[in-house]
């Protein structure tokens, strides 16, 4: 089961086993040679990065530091998967 971080109820979910989904935009700036990642779901996470697997180290790592910085409440763990426009974490 799959479900947004930005509804209602996610942490119980989520301590419930469900994959909990994040949006990330991602914008290629081929004039820079990078990839730009941001999301409305997580405050703060901005990712510049060359490569898609850059791309996914940096992810995991800036998404579980800034949930923990922006919800104490909830210790989440990001496993990312990349799919079409969506990261589920």
């Amino acid at each position: 089961m799959n479900y947004p971080i930005s509804y209602p109820l996610a942490g119980t979910f989520a301590k419930l086993g469900a994959s909990i989904v994040i949006r990330v935009d991602l914008i290629h700036d081929k004039e820079a040679g990078v990839l730009v990642a941001t999301s409305p779901d997580i405050k703060g996470l901005i990712v510049e990065v060359e490569t898609y697997e850059q791309l996914q180290a940096e992810l995991k790592e800036a998404i579980t530091a800034l949930y923990e910085l922006n919800h104490t409440k909830h210790n989440y763990h990001a496993n990312v998967l990349l799919t079409d426009n969506i990261l589920t974490v």
